[in-house]
């Protein structure tokens, strides 16, 4: 009697782990056509996310990026706006780089200057109107996204040099003279 129980045991086991493993494959199979189709993965999504225009018209964002709300002000004056929006993303700081020379040329920006070290590369972009400084910033886990718009200092989208003797916080100082 002994190993006849021993047996069924053995198979009450195996019965069960089989369902467990059956369950768990349905379940995971089920979910990962949600997955697939959110976008996530899968030969199903190989596009990345639509880039888009936010605040400022004519500069183009990558899908991947994401609006920090709390860190983005932007300001709308005479029909312009002008502020600072920034983005968060898992995005490679190289690819953002190249994604935006590429894109803001199209939208009819000139590149004036670019700068970059290990974590950090600075983009700078003129119109006749306004200049675009972006300062895309590489962290651990997630790439930071700057974007400031700015309007001209005078009519012709140059810059008018501004001296120490125009900031009047430098002038009351003193420091001016």
């Amino acid at each position: 009697m002994k190993g006849i129980c021993t047996g069924k045991r053995s198979l009450l086991n195996t019965a069960l782990a089989l369902s467990i493993v059956l369950t768990v494959l349905v379940g995971c199979s089920g979910s990962s056509s949600n997955w697939i189709s959110e976008g996530f993965g899968g030969s199903e999504s190989n596009t990345a996310p639509s880039s888009m225009y936010y605040d400022f018209g004519d500069v183009l964002v990558p899908g991947e990026l994401s609006v920090d709300d709390d860190a983005t002000y932007v300001i709308e004056s005479a029909g312009m706006r002008t502020g600072v929006m920034t983005l968060n993303g898992r995005v490679e700081k190289t690819s953002l780089v190249t994604f935006f020379k590429t894109g803001m040329v199209k939208d009819g920006w000139t590149a004036i200057a670019s700068f970059r070290t290990p974590k950090r590369s600075i983009l700078l972009f003129q119109k006749v109107n306004r200049w675009c400084v972006i300062n895309i910033l590489d962290h651990t886990m997630t790439t930071e996204v700057e974007i400031g718009v700015v309007p001209s200092m005078n009519d012709q989208g140059g810059v008018t040099p501004m001296t120490f003797a125009d900031d009047p916080q430098i002038e009351e100082s003193g420091l001016a003279k």
